[in-house]
């Protein structure tokens, strides 16, 4: 996966990291915290602090906690909890969040599912939208490369994306939407398979 690295893949561009990082006031990255502290409240699987320190809170030094220079999550953290990438290890369907929701109990389950699948939804939502930003900023300007087997110049569908950022950009947030989507479906399993309360 991606060794000690919060994504996938941290080689997109400053713009494109600035859309799903986890500094301060970013919508994708704190809509994925709130889902894990949704699910993990007492912060046992997940925890949100760090040396003491909230995870993602400026310390004097103006370096934030936890948080690579590019606003991703470092490999303190994600060793904290387990993993060995963001997306792969805790997302998916069978990621270190679904995982732990399995082994709620039904109880747990009733109480924290429905909050974790709303977020995870705004988490879609968010993603959707980055994705039709990627779409709109692809300016279409390469020019034919050798290695690209029909020499395109990236005219209107982009049909080299390894050779341009925006659309690789776009490719990434595509994967990643598909583990939220498939990670939020197992919620929905789990939570649809706790049997109703007694009358």
């Amino acid at each position: 996966d991606g060794g000690e690295t919060s994504e996938d893949d941290e080689s997109d561009s400053q713009d494109e990291g600035e859309a799903r990082n986890w500094f301060p006031g970013n919508k994708v990255g704190q809509a994925e915290k709130d889902a894990l502290r949704k699910l993990d409240p007492s912060e046992v699987r997940f925890s949100m602090v760090l040396n003491g320190t909230e995870i993602a809170e400026m310390g004097s030094n103006g370096v934030y906690n936890g948080l690579t220079t590019s606003g991703f999550l470092d490999g303190n953290v994600l060793a904290r909890w387990g993993v060995h990438s963001y997306v792969a290890g805790v997302w998916g369907k069978a990621g270190a969040a679904a995982k732990h929701a399995a082994q709620l109990t039904d109880a747990e389950k009733k109480a924290r599912l429905s909050g974790v699948i709303k977020q995870l939804k705004e988490v879609e939502r968010q993603r959707k939208l980055e994705m039709e930003k990627s779409r709109n900023r692809c300016q279409n300007f390469l020019p034919p490369l050798p290695r690209c087997p029909k020499l395109c110049k990236c005219l209107k569908t982009c049909q080299c994306p390894n050779q341009c950022k925006t659309c690789k950009s776009k490719e990434t947030h595509a994967h990643q939407l598909s583990q939220m989507e498939q990670c939020r479906a197992e919620m929905e399993r789990l939570l649809s398979s706790v049997p109703p309360s007694p009358p």
